[in-house]
């Protein structure tokens, strides 16, 4: 007779299934917001309550709400290199980039060797077009943290399709995205376009042209047929011996 133990590991209660974990995901999301308004009514000054709160806030989408919520933690403990971290990426949804540099900075006062934050400045640095030192950030962001995947991803592009030869390097950019492409089990087809690009300026076209066509039947699959248009443009780039260059990510 088969164990009954067997049975209960391979079934689950009705409720528990997609509808019913979508009811209990929205019920721990509705318990936790009124136990963090209960904690505000009881201890204003709650420094991790309004971390949390903040940290939540900007994953949902509430932008300003988080950065007041993490102000106010910041108010009673400066001294979080999370809490700045946080504060920065806010920010930078909002488009509030020298504030965002700022929390960076004080971030990095407090643990210079911080990934996060040493990627949030890379990518503030990129998109101003200050490559050497989004380069300096990115570098610094991979020596503690390897698998970072936004830092993999866009300093090889960097150095992929820069037009600065000073910060192309082809061969560190297919290590740097090979990486990225293990990490997300190669199912990103952002992260397969920066593959792309780094075989091409590898000088390896053949390998660039596959990666480009995967990377067209993804986001194909995903029903992204302007990134697949994109992409095959930079394939026929490959096709033709040529790297890609002055792209943005």
């Amino acid at each position: 007779m088969k164990p009954a133990t067997d049975t209960a590991k391979t079934s689950a209660p009705q409720w528990l299934l997609p509808g019913g974990m979508l009811l209990l995901s929205l019920l721990l999301v509705w318990c936790a917001q009124r136990s963090l308004r209960e904690t505000d009514t009881i201890s204003p000054d709650h420094v991790g309550m309004h971390y949390y709160l903040g940290k939540y806030q900007r994953l949902t989408g509430r932008t300003e709400q988080a950065v007041e919520n993490l102000r106010r933690a910041l108010a009673n403990d400066w001294g979080s290199f999370q809490t700045h971290t946080e504060l920065g990426n806010a920010l930078i949804r909002l488009g509030r980039s020298e504030e965002a540099v700022a929390s960076f900075q004080n971030a990095l006062q407090l643990e210079p060797n911080h990934a996060e934050a040493h990627c949030g400045l890379g990518s503030i640095h990129y998109f101003k077009g200050e490559l050497a030192e989004a380069v300096k950030h990115y570098s610094k962001a991979l020596e503690k943290e390897p698998r970072e995947v936004s830092a993999l991803n866009n300093l090889a592009w960097i150095q992929s399709t820069s037009e600065d030869e000073a910060v192309r390097n082809g061969q560190e950019a297919v290590v740097l995205a090979e990486r990225a492409v293990e990490v997300t089990e190669g199912k990103n087809p952002h992260i397969i376009m920066t593959l792309a690009a780094a075989y091409a300026e590898a000088g390896r076209f053949a390998e660039a042209v596959a990666a480009a066509e995967r990377c067209i039947a993804l986001a194909r699959e995903s029903g992204n047929e302007n990134l697949a248009a994109a992409i095959g443009e930079q394939r026929d780039l490959y096709q033709k011996g040529q790297p890609l260059r002055a792209a943005t990510p």
